[in-house]
């Protein structure tokens, strides 16, 4: 077969079929008394090869999205086939394998909806584990999907504790910790996710650890408590390069870059938004890596840094683009915007903010509608126009308590620029 190239060696050294052997195979599988065997057996592959890839790296952590970039296909066909051929053992082993490297390749439709039939199930035999756990990954996903999942992650986090399974309660603690830091609730963000420390360091799950501790940094650092802060991200960061969890390594290098910058330590800052990026190009983990950058952007823009800023928030665009996160790109759309504004380019500066604002209007994205606003202020006030520049702070003003606590820096700032003109 190798002769006739029917089944070829690709660059990785693996073999493949060629598309009229694996045309036929497909055909013959369809009538084959004993396809859903063969199906299984496919699918069991692939959660043992993730397995493998864990072993072979740490056994400690996460799969990283270079782990098994080949795969990523293979993966989502398989989790396809588990759903086709209702191979109702193997869904919740699929799911729980697959999640991570696909979530991070943005197959999140596809995961949802694998999810949510995992859910299905466990609820007709009463499994509170799996439920719990599959609530907790739901949650996850409603990030990307622009909605909240604070009730999703409470759920969880109940369904967890009547399972009395500290794995799954550490983990949900965690998740209701992230959504309680998006909602501005730090206070009560931080006594959930001490709760999900204190378990995941009884129970030893390093990978948990550490996103714990970037979540504890993160309610500190937007309440501006730097020296509270800083020991909990600065020992996630090191843990998460300790086990090789690339992904989280990524996300803490930007959360402690964004500390030093509101310090005013720039440099330090850099370096941190620096060797950040630089793991997440070499790892793959291209949706941490579109959020450094534009974290990296923003703080740039604080010290008139405006071509590091172009570049961060043109390359992070990109991203988002590919992942179709529609707050990523409507936030970066804005940034460069703001960036047009700096430079003098008011033609440029309106166009983005006008991408931006239809994109926020489009998609209900009413938390993020005050900053685009308050931004298309500011060129109006540039261009002298008052009447336009009054309208637009005004429209800013009126949603500006949805904002998160990242913004309040920037609405002080603008908030302070306008208040002669707009007199």
């Amino acid at each position: 077969l190798h002769k006739l190239s029917l089944l070829q060696t690709d660059h990785n050294g693996r073999f493949r079929l060629h598309q009229l052997l694996r045309d036929y195979a497909r055909e013959k599988l369809a009538t084959w008394p004993t396809a859903q065997a063969v199906y299984s057996r496919m699918v069991q592959y692939f959660i043992d090869h993730i397995a493998l890839q864990g072993q072979i790296t740490s056994g400690e952590r996460p799969i990283s999205p270079a782990d098994v970039a080949y795969d990523i296909g293979h993966l989502h066909a398989a989790l396809t086939i588990v759903q086709e051929q209702q191979l109702h053992d193997y869904l919740p082993l699929a799911v729980r394998a697959f999640f991570l490297p696909l979530h991070e390749q943005g197959v999140w439709v596809k995961l949802e909806e694998a999810i949510e039939s995992t859910i299905a199930l466990a609820e007709k035999t009463a499994d509170f584990d799996l439920v719990a756990e599959m609530l907790t990954l739901r949650s996850k996903l409603l990030w990307w999907r622009e909605e909240d999942g604070t009730a999703t992650a409470r759920q969880a986090v109940m369904l967890a504790q009547r399972a009395e399974n500290p794995h799954l309660i550490a983990d949900a603690l965690r998740e209701l910790g992230s959504w309680l830091n998006r909602a501005s609730k730090f206070v009560e963000a931080e006594q959930v996710l001490l709760d999900a420390l204190s378990i995941a360091e009884m129970v030893g799950d390093q990978a948990k650890i550490v996103a714990i501790l970037n979540n504890l940094g993160l309610a500190h650092v937007y309440q501006q408590h730097w020296h509270k802060a800083q020991p909990f991200l600065e020992r996630g960061y090191l843990l998460a390069q300790a086990i090789d969890y690339c992904r989280a390594a990524v996300i803490l290098a930007s959360n402690l870059g964004m500390l030093w910058a509101q310090q005013g330590a720039w440099q330090t800052a850099v370096s941190y938004f620096a060797a950040g990026a630089a793991i997440g190009r070499e790892h793959d983990c291209l949706t941490a890596l579109m959020g450094l950058l534009g974290e990296w952007g923003y703080e740039a823009l604080f010290v008139s840094e405006l071509e590091t800023a172009h570049l961060c928030f043109t390359e992070s665009l990109e991203l988002a683009r590919k992942y179709r996160h529609q707050v990523s790109v409507a936030m970066r759309l804005s940034e460069l915007g703001e960036v047009a504004r700096r430079q003098g380019n008011h033609a440029t500066a309106v166009a983005h903010q006008a991408e931006s604002l239809a994109i926020v209007q489009r998609e209900k994205l009413t938390a993020w509608q005050a900053i685009v606003h308050l931004r298309l202020a500011l060129v109006a006030a540039d261009q002298n126009k008052l009447q336009m520049a009054k309208a637009e702070f005004a429209q800013g003003m009126k949603t500006v308590s949805l904002l998160h606590a990242t913004y309040s820096r920037e609405v002080q700032q603008i908030t302070r620029q306008l208040q002669d003109f707009l007199v």
